[in-house]
């Protein structure tokens, strides 16, 4: 019987562990050893005064890798709790001089609404550029050449923003938008690359699949948290709550985990979904070079503020709005939960917000309370939405270092750290969104690619 140890009970590691468990049943024996007294990590659902509101991850993307999420939930059987966007969701907007400003939604609207006035030029002008030369670059001197320095600061500094809450011009093209980079690369222009991929896009089988890809993105009926609750209950004999890591033992003579209640666990392989911030420190004094490696891979800090009204407070429809980092706004925007997916509202008129306040351009982040926070999301609802009154219910949640920092050089950085290990500790594996992608989707996509991988 193989002994493996996952570390961390988060989305990559419950998701690592069913999919084992699945393949491997009893000629494994698992331990998902997690720091606190819950799993989930980020995603975390909770409910106050009758709102249902989301302190981490809401939703999921259903093409790309979202299909594994989708897939994973028809093993889970909880196809009956899955629950799309309303269609008013396709309505996004920025907020540009202060007024939102609603993104194009069909080919009219793109070509006359006066926001994109300079994006065709812009898409025509990346049809001449030549591809670089450079392994890698920021997502800002990516965008600027290619498109130009407008379309990079009004249009993809807000959508980066959304993902990383990072800065673009310390960003990785490479590692955060991969598919830009590979349609330079491979196509020469990325405009010519996305057309080519929309030729050849290909659908899977499942009718349940088929289904929910009709809508953009999904979540679950009581909340993204339904997910992982669903997936520690199916693995509850196999986590190990409350277990801090002392120390990791990778030696030709010995493979365990060491906790710093001084219980130690054998092993014959070890997955890693920690954080690189947390995993540096167990290689000081073991490995120089994988810790300054990891160190390379920092995290940003996010507060974010559900606010919940008992009446239609909000005024427009649609899925919320980011802010570009130009406009000095003390948000990075915010989503209009009960708008997007109104199933999970408890009250015909309620309204529920989410503001996302922190990232790489908060230097002060730590000198706020979370009192502080609650005040900068009303006064922004009030300035931006025209929302005056008082939320009925009102929810403040800071994750600090929560966001890896995918900066320039990232997808080198991990082969450096990923070769070493091969080489000095071979049965120790890097998981986790510190690595190959933040989202919920790359987690579980990228979860099942090292169970197919793993071979005993």
């Amino acid at each position: 019987m193989k002994r493996i140890i996952i570390l961390g009970a988060g989305v990559s590691g419950l998701s690592l562990g069913w999919f084992l468990k699945r393949r491997f049943g009893s000629r494994i024996s698992l331990h998902i050893l997690e720091k606190s007294h819950r799993a989930g990590g980020w995603i975390q659902s909770t409910r106050k005064e009758g709102f249902l509101f989301e302190q981490g991850p809401r939703s999921c993307r259903t093409r790309g890798s979202g299909v594994e999420t989708l897939k994973l939930i028809e093993q889970l059987g909880l196809e009956d709790e899955v629950i799309v966007a309303d269609p008013s969701a396709h309505y996004r907007y920025l907020l540009l001089n202060k007024k939102l400003r609603r993104l194009p939604t069909g080919p009219l609207s793109f070509l006359f609404a006066p926001l994109m006035w300079g994006v065709v030029p812009a898409f025509i002008r990346d049809l001449f550029v030549r591809r670089s030369k450079e392994e890698d670059e920021s997502i800002y001197h990516f965008i600027k050449r290619r498109f130009g320095s407008s379309m990079a600061e009004k249009f993809i500094d807000p959508l980066t923003t959304g993902i990383y809450a990072g800065d673009i011009q310390k960003l990785s093209i490479k590692s955060c938008f991969p598919l830009l980079h590979e349609f330079e690369q491979q196509g020469g222009s990325v405009v010519r690359g996305m057309l080519k991929k929309r030729k050849n896009r290909k659908h899977t089988s499942s009718k349940f699949v088929q289904e929910i890809k009709r809508a953009s993105i999904f979540s679950l009926k009581g909340g993204m948290e339904d997910l992982t609750e669903e997936l520690s209950y199916r693995l509850d004999d196999n986590i190990v709550y409350s277990s801090e890591v002392k120390a990791i033992h990778c030696t030709p003579m010995r493979t365990a985990v060491e906790l710093e209640n001084g219980t130690a666990f054998e092993a014959d392989h070890i997955f890693s979904t920690m954080p690189a911030h947390s995993l540096a420190p167990l290689f000081q004094n073991v490995h120089e070079e994988i810790t300054k490696h990891l160190l390379g891979i920092p995290s940003v800090s996010i507060a974010t503020v559900n606010l919940g009204y008992h009446n239609k407070a909000l005024k427009k429809k649609g899925f919320g709005y980011l802010i570009p980092s130009k406009e000095k706004e003390d948000i990075l925007g915010a989503v209009w939960d009960s708008s997007v997916f109104p199933q999970q509202n408890q009250l015909r008129e309620e309204t529920r917000l989410t503001v996302m306040i922190g990232g790489a351009h908060m230097a002060d982040f730590e000198t706020y309370s979370e009192d502080d926070f609650l005040e900068i999301a009303t006064s922004a609802v009030q300035r931006h939405l025209g929302i005056q009154i008082t939320p009925n219910a009102s929810l403040v949640k800071v994750s600090r270092q929560a966001i890896p920092q995918y900066l320039v050089g990232h997808s080198s950085r991990v082969s450096k750290i990923e070769d070493i290990l091969s080489r000095v500790f071979p049965k120790l594996t890097l998981h986790g969104s510190s690595f190959h992608g933040v989202s919920v989707n790359d987690c579980i996509a990228n979860s099942k690619r090292l169970e197919e991988a793993l071979k005993f």
